[in-house]
């Protein structure tokens, strides 16, 4: 039998241990940028929403974003959906969108699928650049590849205070001689 010492001993160990696992949790979730979304700008394309920048077509992203290259769209081949954008060396860039206003020190991470007609030579790029801010990346390297010839392109990169109030600028490159479909883009930053 328990007396009441003991009782309120065992339900303050009780509490503690409850306490200290709810800590770590939520603290893991909070470092992980699971609350404070408001750090966290994101703007992404399927590539299946065509409409009108005054006379251009351009594909709607999700949240209104507009990406160029709507004139371009494909059939051909989809990573998700039905259609895609088509670059050829006649029409080599698009899935085009500029950031405002950088806050500097931000984390950034770009992801967008490819399909190479050619896989065993394959071109089309990522590239990512912030005018006056440092950096210009591009990527033609897969870091992952569906069964049906989609391949994953990720550019991560971070920019720091020379970046602060200047512009991102993503875009998909073809810099080959055959076509390339390109598919599903995101831009993601994250206030460090």
């Amino acid at each position: 039998m328990e007396n009441n010492n003991q009782a309120f001993h065992r339900i303050l160990k009780e509490f503690v241990q409850v306490f200290v696992l709810a800590s770590l949790v939520l603290g893991t979730v909070y470092f992980y940028g699971g609350f404070d979304q408001s750090s966290t700008r994101k703007y992404s394309c399927d590539g299946e929403t065509i409409v009108r920048d005054f006379t251009i077509p351009v594909f709607k992203g999700k949240g209104g974003s507009l990406f160029s290259g709507g004139k371009n769209k494909s059939y051909a081949y989809a990573h998700s959906g039905q259609q895609c954008i088509l670059l050829t060396p006649e029409e080599p860039f698009g899935f085009e969108y500029t950031v405002e206003d950088l806050k500097g020190n931000e984390a950034i991470e770009v992801v967008v699928w490819r399909m190479c007609e050619n896989p065993k030579d394959p071109k089309g790029m990522l590239v990512a650049h912030v005018e006056g801010g440092g950096i210009w990346e591009g990527n033609y390297n897969r870091v992952e590849a569906t069964e049906n010839g989609w391949e994953k392109l990720v550019i991560r990169t971070q920019t720091d205070a020379r970046s602060t109030n200047k512009k991102l600028t993503v875009y998909c490159w073809n810099n080959g001689d055959t076509p390339v479909y390109f598919d599903d883009i995101s831009i993601r930053l994250k206030q460090l």
